[in-house]
């Protein structure tokens, strides 16, 4: 595999709409507490048990496709996929004022 490639930051990978539906899955198996490991914040997908969902899905196939075309290998496999719940620091409350819609900030 290469390992030399470049990276160029690109906005927009996941448009806004999908980014909301997203939000709006997780909070749902976050209060339901699907997927849950053993660690409080981190929700895990295993390869198959993401075929269950959709939106995750979808997204995890356009991350795939980037990647593919970042390091240019058509044989790349994803095994997991991670949801982790992150919280804002409560030490800098005038640095997270800020930042109105933290989770859309740190998806997109």
């Amino acid at each position: 595999m290469n390992t030399k490639f470049f990276f160029k930051k690109e906005k927009q990978l996941i448009d806004k709409k999908l980014i909301n539906s997203l939000l709006s899955r997780y909070d749902k198996i976050y209060q339901e507490k699907i997927y849950k490991t053993n660690r409080y914040n981190i929700y895990e997908f295993s390869d198959s048990t993401i075929l269950k969902e959709p939106l995750f899905e979808l997204t995890l196939n356009k991350i795939h496709e980037k990647f593919q075309l970042i390091v240019n290998q058509k044989d790349l496999k994803f095994n997991k996929l991670w949801l982790v719940l992150t919280e804002k620091n409560f030490e800098k409350k005038k640095c997270a004022s800020l930042h109105p819609s933290y989770r859309q900030t740190k998806i997109s």
